[in-house]
């Protein structure tokens, strides 16, 4: 099966306010919140869905998972850091 075109315009105009409002209830500073936003946007459209059903809960998964690997390197770093 093929992947649907990933129409970023039309996405971004639907879900991009849900989105900012749920990466700025992960993230509290506002420089991460844009780069995980970006972030999310960028995986999107390398591996686009491949159907078009609950679009915004797949785009929701996706920053989610940005934010949490972000944190789980920072964790890392600073454990680094301190040995």
């Amino acid at each position: 099966m093929e992947p649907i075109p990933f129409d970023l315009t039309g996405h971004l105009q639907q879900h991009g306010a849900a989105l900012r409002r749920l990466a700025r209830e992960l993230v509290h500073d506002r420089a991460s919140i844009d780069d995980a936003l970006q972030e999310t946007w960028l995986r999107a459209l390398r591996m686009p869905p491949r159907h078009e059903g609950h679009l915004g809960g797949w785009l929701a998964t996706i920053l989610r998972n940005v934010v949490g690997r972000e944190r789980r390197g920072e964790r890392r770093r600073v454990r680094r850091e301190r040995a």
